[in-house]
């Protein structure tokens, strides 16, 4: 099926062989033919239309991806025609190819494939190094037995509780601090 609109060309078909990739200067293209329409004769025999599709960009996402007989849907911008020895050619530069339904079950089938066939994960090794799920070390709490150098204890360096202090003046309630406070008042300005 070929659909002509002003803003471009829509081939529906499948592939008459598979695509094959050349090398055209100094690039490459991906070029397969599409068997868009086919019409039985008055003699029986089947007559098809070919276009033959030329993808130049994403080739390493389609090169080998695409089989004879796969259903694709080509969207490019206009098909051209060429007469040679008396037959009509067509050809298109594809801007974007979808695959078919069956293509893509193909595809994911593949994949699956693929998937199963892969080595299974090796088995965990014991190992000596910590890991987050070890009960962590005891933390040490007192200084006692504790080193910051060899043949130094940590007590060593630990504050000392003071004794306590003795008062610098007389006792509170003696004649002695009695006095220290009278002679104290005449001083205030209150």
């Amino acid at each position: 099926m070929i659909l002509t609109h002003k803003t471009g060309v829509l081939l529906h078909g499948t592939l008459a062989k598979d695509p094959v990739l050349k090398d055209v200067g100094q690039k490459q293209v991906l070029k397969f033919d599409v068997k868009a329409h086919s019409v039985k004769t008055g003699t029986g025999n089947w007559e098809g239309l070919y276009v033959q599709v030329n993808v130049w960009h994403g080739l390493d996402k389609w090169d080998g991806l695409l089989l004879k007989g796969d259903a694709v849907t080509v969207f490019a911008r206009e098909l051209k025609s060429r007469e040679y020895n008396g037959k009509t050619y067509y050809d298109v530069d594809a801007d974007d190819i979808q695959p078919g339904g069956m293509v893509i079950f193909r595809w994911m089938q593949n994949l699956i494939d693929l998937c199963t066939e892969a080595p299974a994960p090796p088995e965990p090794a014991l190992t000596q190094e910590p890991t987050p799920f070890d009960e962590p070390a005891p933390v040490q709490t007192s200084l006692s037995g504790g080193q910051m150098y060899p043949g130094e204890d940590l007590a060593d360096y630990a504050p000392r509780a003071s004794q306590a202090a003795a008062p610098a003046g007389p006792a509170a309630g003696t004649p002695e601090a009695d006095a220290l406070i009278d002679d104290d008042a005449d001083d205030l300005p209150f």
